[in-house]
């Protein structure tokens, strides 16, 4: 039977079909298609390299009806319509096709822009989207649906809610570190996840080829770093400054939340950080909080409270509330605040109306346009070409071209100081000894060397007024594109980059970054301060692409330390950013798992940090490319599927601050084994120096001497160390209890499909002070629901509408609080989330549900949100995706 006897509005029939066999995960993911079809929502996750449009393809041929297909440029909405008549079409002779979504066809391709601009010749709503159903479209696909700008959203919504479409959804790159609302955004297009395909899987196949990241690392230079210490001193003494400022002080006292506490409660609970601020400054100044201020965070009179330190974080707070949320409501101040702000801004502490006294954009552009990043640059080109020999292919990709750099002579190139296309074209052409072989390759400027040019002109035709020398640059030209020629261009270097004509290509990433195909390339630099997964995801995939056997990929990323941030300022926040969802090889333990830590990068930049034995390790790490794809191999064979994992720190960092190693309860046991063998000496002690007077009939004294000092010396540790058990000592079992109670409440609201005899609960002690949970067996959406609502319950209270206090006589002496949030998976109404409480205090214990959105359950946010400042980390739990 043809395709097109099997429904009535069927397009293809038995000519159109895919013309070579499909990979291992491919054919996995078609398996299940009718399944994933099941709700008329197809959304695949596939890196780049796994084949992701043609499976596209494949999907819009199974489900066999008018199609009209979106993606994000000309270039890649050409590259659909081309696969199509590539692999697809087996006659050559399909003719329904169409690229213009003015004049639609049985199958089309078009871009974003082109259905936004197509919006406006309709008046209506019901106009617009009957313009579709005349035409019979009735599968929408959506590729890169990450690139949508808000108003393209919006008109793509307003077609899919007032008809009846299914949605095939395709990324590489889904907007996983956006905010909540774009994340909102792209769900509510695209319908949840149903299948992930993974790099892991596409390195098994030989779809990807092994490959690894490295971090090079830099120290700004000196007037680099003295800009920045002067930075952080002229904050220390604006900060100094209003301690001491008695009329900013006076403010404060007279803010209506401290003067009337009572009377501004509900404006409180909306925003408890203004408030708590307000009381964490007050005090650090020497003023006593009265019970009253604190009864509202839902402690007793009695309660001694320890405030947390005046920290850079809670001044930013304060100020931006003062000077911009709530500004109107300090009329009386005027004068105070005025002087306060320009103060600020003479330091560079209000960036677009926004308080910021720790990575302020001027010591953020120093660290990322840091000179130090083209010497790594340089330094890392150099050791590539003696890795890799005549093999290199190497393409730097950064942000800006900085056409104001072109043209300095070789003596002037100290007056470069920000990172860019052409800063790095003039410090590779100046230290690099062949320089025949870099070319430069962007949207406005294109540079290649003359030895080139005979290679390009068999390629497209260049006349002369497009070949101009490059100032102070011998023997390097410009290419000057006119129209049509600008994508000849780009092929035609391209084609001799391929063949290694040429061998150091640097370009922006908003040309090569994404949809820019060059197989070869085996090392790539992102010189780029884009921290997004996703558009940081997609320039690395450049690199890691198979073009021959034996293929490896290096991806370099570059960060400059801010010295003065023991944390490594905003550059090494950036790279950590990036990492989170980028999945790879930790070399050191053999396994595939996502997050920076996999690279031994340093968790804390002591004063003495050694940067160059760093980077020499790293390079001796990068040499060993045999190694790596053995490495690769030996990593796939352990698992089968990439997991879900939460990983749980509790260390208390101020205890911890000189040693983070150190489990939380291996010091709760070093605390107990201390009283053991300090009360074993104690009373050997006594025994030994006090017989006689025993013998001789003075016991009495000697035992009442003997408890003095027991009280003394021990019951503080004794009680400290009874303390931190209940904290942190049992956080192991806690957790392991926790998931238990998610995946039984789960399971009785029927939010689990897969058979539950094929699921497990994996809880191991990681090390570090770390716990890791995992769901095993589960389906991609199953682990995702699982880990976020554990992720809620550990993590600090945002505004949860149910929470559950864990109640002990003991803890409460011991001033220990224990609140946790339902997860939102539960919280849908009581019924929901008394079952989960049930559950909860089956496995856990005593304990109680409160409603959030009254007073008491007000209250006891606010003051689990001050527990958690007092004993945690700022981010306790912390999801990873692991090979397993």
């Amino acid at each position: 039977m043809l395709l097109n006897e099997k429904y009535k509005d069927s397009i293809f029939n038995n000519s159109i079909y895919f013309k070579f066999p499909w990979r291992k995960y491919q054919a996995k993911f078609l398996e299940n298609f009718q399944k994933h079809k099941s709700d008329n929502h197809l959304h695949v996750i596939a890196p780049p390299g796994a084949g992701k449009t043609v499976l596209g393809l494949e999907m819009v041929r199974r489900i066999n009806k008018k199609t009209l297909l979106f993606a994000p440029t000309l270039t890649i909405k050409n590259q659909w319509k081309n696969r199509f008549q590539e692999l697809f079409d087996s006659k050559s002779n399909f003719s329904e096709i169409s690229t213009e979504i003015k004049h639609l066809k049985s199958l089309n391709f078009t871009t974003y822009q082109a259905i936004f601009s197509l919006r406006a010749d309709f008046d209506s709503t019901d106009s617009f989207v009957d313009y579709f159903k005349k035409n019979g479209i009735e599968v929408l696909v959506f590729d890169e649906a990450h690139h949508l700008k808000r108003a393209w959203w919006k008109v793509l919504m307003e077609l899919k809610s007032n008809s009846f479409f299914t949605i095939i959804a395709l990324t590489a790159t889904p907007p996983f570190d956006s905010s909540n609302l774009e994340m909102k955004r792209y769900f509510d297009l695209c319908g949840e996840v149903d299948e992930e395909i993974t790099i892991p899987e596409l390195v098994k196949e030989k779809a990807l080829c092994p490959h690894q990241d490295y971090i090079y690392l830099s120290k700004p230079d000196k007037s680099e770093i003295e800009y920045i210490v002067n930075y952080r001193k002229r904050i220390a003494s604006f900060i100094q400054f209003l301690k001491e400022n008695s009329n900013f002080l006076l403010l404060l006292k007279e803010h209506a939340f401290y003067k009337n506490t009572k009377e501004h409660i509900q404006e409180i609970y909306n925003d408890p950080a203004y408030f708590s601020s307000i009381l964490v400054f007050l005090h650090h100044c020497g003023e006593e909080i009265s019970a009253e201020k604190l009864i509202i965070f839902g402690f007793d009179e009695s309660e001694t409270i320890e405030f947390p330190a005046l920290t850079i974080e809670w001044v930013e707070i304060l100020l931006q509330k003062l000077l911009f949320d709530y500004r109107d409501t300090n009329i009386g101040f005027t004068d105070v605040l005025h002087l306060v702000e320009v103060d600020l801004r003479k330091i560079g502490g209000i960036h677009q109306k926004k308080v910021n006294l720790i990575s302020i954009e001027s010591v953020f552009k120093k660290l990322t346009n840091s000179s130090s990043k083209l010497n790594s640059i340089v330094e890392i080109t150099k050791f590539e070409e003696a890795n890799f020999k005549q093999d290199l292919r190497l393409v730097i990709l950064t942000d800006f071209i900085r056409k104001e750099f072109l043209g300095l002579h070789e003596n002037y190139t100290t007056q470069i100081n920000k990172v860019g296309v052409v800063p790095i074209f003039h410090y590779l052409k100046m230290k690099l000894k062949d320089v025949s072989k870099i070319a430069v390759l962007s949207g406005t400027l294109v540079i290649v060397h003359e030895n080139c040019l005979s290679s390009l002109k068999k390629y497209f035709e260049i006349h002369p007024h497009q070949i101009k020398p490059v100032e102070n640059a011998n023997h390097f030209v410009q290419l000057v594109p006119n129209g049509a020629s600008s994508n000849k261009i780009v092929q035609a270097i391209t084609e001799i980059f391929e063949k290694g004509i040429i061998t150091v290509l640097i370009g922006t990433k908003s040309l090569l970054g994404e949809g820019w195909d060059a197989p070869s390339i085996n090392s790539l630099i992102l010189a780029s301060n884009v921290g997004s997964f996703v558009s940081s995801n997609q320039m690395r995939g450049r690199a890691i692409r198979v073009q021959k056997a034996n293929k490896t990929g290096h991806i370099w990323h570059l960060a400059s330390i801010d010295v003065t941030d023991v944390s490594g300022g905003k550059d090494i926040e950036q790279l950590k950013q990036r990492f989170q969802s980028f999945v790879g090889l930790n070399s050191n333990s053999n396994t595939i798992e996502s997050g920076i830590e996999r690279l031994s990068i340093p968790e804390f930049f002591s004063d003495n940090f050694d940067v160059i034995e760093y980077n020499n390790k790293t390079f001796e790490l990068a040499k060993n490319r045999d190694v790596l794809e053995n490495q690769w191999r030996q990593a796939i064979a352990i698992g089968s599927s990439l997991k879900k994992v939460i990983n749980f720190n509790y260390i208390n960092q101020s205890i911890f601050n000189k040693n983070k190693k150190i489990y939380f309860t291996d010091m709760v046991k070093i605390l107990f084994v201390e009283i053991g063998i300090g009360l074993s000496y104690l009373t050997f002690d006594f025994l030994l120096k006090n017989i006689r007077i025993i013998l001789s009939g003075g016991l009495s004294s000697v035992i009442k001497f003997f408890i003095i000092t027991l009280f003394t010396f021990f019951v503080p540790r004794t009680y400290k160390a009874i303390k931190y058990y209940f904290l942190f000592g049992n956080a192991y079992k806690l957790i392991e209890k926790i998931s238990k109670t998610i995946l039984k409440t789960m399971l009785e609201l029927n939010l689990l499909e897969t058979e539950i005899n094929k699921v497990s609960l994996t809880v191991l002690k990681e090390g570090n002070g770390r716990v890791s949970c995992s769901l095993d067996g589960a389906t991609y959406q199953e682990n995702k629901l699982f880990i976020d609502a554990l992720n809620e319950v550990l993590e600090p209270l945002e505004n949860p509408r149910y929470l559950i206090q864990r109640d002990s006589w003991l803890k409460g002496k011991l001033g220990v609080f224990n609140v946790h949030a339902v997860p939102k998976l539960f919280e849908l109404n009581k019924k929901t989330a008394n079952l989960f409480f049930n559950n909860f205090k089956k496995h856990i214990g005593k304990s109680t549900l409160v409603y959030g959105r009254n007073e008491e359950g007000r209250k006891l946010i606010l003051k689990a949100r001050l527990f958690h400042l007092k004993y945690l980390l700022n981010n306790t739990s912390k999801n990873q995706v692991v090979w397993k």
